[in-house]
């Protein structure tokens, strides 16, 4: 078993564009002193999606390669 690629690629490149948005709502809320502007409540959504986003594509990472080593181990040691 080959690791796909594109998906390796999806998966980084979705881990930092959430983090930029982490980074950018708390620039934004820093900036405007706690974000109380209007039409700031949908920070709020988008900050949890990135966070989670954030957190769930390292675990997709690591769950790719946990079957990327078995997938090899089981592929040199034939039974």
């Amino acid at each position: 078993m080959t690791v796909p690629k594109p998906i390796v690629t999806a998966l980084l490149s979705l881990f930092g564009g959430s983090v930029l948005t982490i980074l950018a709502i708390a620039a934004v809320t820093f900036s405007t002193e706690g974000g109380g502007f209007s039409g700031s409540e949908w920070l709020v959504g988008l900050g949890f999606a990135a966070a989670g986003l954030a957190m769930l594509c390292p675990v997709l990472l690591a769950v790719l390669a946990v079957m990327h080593r078995i997938a090899r181990n089981q592929s040199s040691n034939p039974r």
